[in-house]
């Protein structure tokens, strides 16, 4: 429940909210598996725990990157969440997290490696526009918006944050970015 509240309070531009949810969603994860007789602190333990944990980190760190504007914070938050879960959507964000630290050989290491998939395109769009490969991360930033699993809603409030999205600053003002986000 706290995560749930946490992204809404990062949906409603609260990001100060957002990152004391998040971080009380956290603990009590942690708190959980500490009574179960795991060790939070490792990469191991309750898988289902561990992905939890994950995604709660990753809330942490898009909210620290996007809403507070603190990449060294959301850098921070994303290296704990990629310790516990490699897949090919965190892939994705470690590469553009890379990207942003200007790491650019790096991100696209990590991208020729990583299988594109709707869940990871809007990422890849970010990772793209960082890298400045305009033409790239608007066909991902398209594909992700006209990802069929998304409800009408849910298109929307994608392209009110794209709108606001700091890795995307690179597209604003190109007239098909403006067209994708209207």
């Amino acid at each position: 429940t706290l995560m749930v509240i946490g992204s809404c309070w990062t949906d409603e531009g609260r990001p100060q909210e957002a990152e004391r949810s998040l971080l009380s969603a956290l603990e009590r994860l942690e708190a959980v598996e500490r009574g179960l007789g795991g060790d939070p602190a490792a990469a191991t333990g309750d898988p289902r725990s561990r992905l939890l944990r994950a995604d709660v980190l990753i809330s942490l760190a898009v909210n620290a990157n996007v809403k507070l504007r603190d990449p060294e914070r959301a850098l921070g938050y994303f290296e704990r969440a990629y310790e516990l879960r490699k897949d090919d959507f965190t892939r994705t964000l470690l590469a553009c997290y890379r990207a942003r630290a200007g790491r650019t050989e790096e991100a696209r290491s990590v991208l020729r490696e990583t299988v594109a998939s709707p869940p990871n395109y809007y990422n890849r769009a970010c990772t793209h526009a960082l890298l400045g490969d305009v033409d790239v991360a608007l066909d991902f930033l398209r594909r992700a918006l006209g990802d069929a699993n998304l409800t009408p809603g849910g298109a929307e409030r994608q392209k009110v944050w794209a709108r606001d999205d700091p890795d995307l600053a690179a597209l604003r003002g190109d007239p098909r970015f403006e067209a994708l986000v209207r």
